[in-house]
């Protein structure tokens, strides 16, 4: 991924999936198409642990250049 919306989120209150799903439908309604990937640090993957469970309709990965709260949507070069 190249290009994509940088979202900051530190909502506490709010779990990770429920972090992503925000960011997911800001981006589908600002954009008008669905996020394939979202990039976030390292450290947020290491500390959730049902992910999966989440059913979150993009493929979550870690980067290490985006920063604690924040996650990076965009489509994947390959989709």
């Amino acid at each position: 991924m190249k290009e994509g919306m940088l979202w900051y989120d530190n909502n506490a209150k709010a779990t990770f999936a429920q972090r992503i799903f925000q960011a997911v439908d800001y981006y589908q309604h600002k954009y008008g198409k669905n996020p394939t990937s979202c990039l976030v640090h390292p450290k947020a993957l290491q500390m959730e642990q049902n992910l999966a469970e989440s059913n979150i309709p993009v493929n979550v990965k870690a980067a290490p250049y985006v920063l604690p709260n924040h996650f990076w949507l965009g489509i994947d070069e390959g989709d």
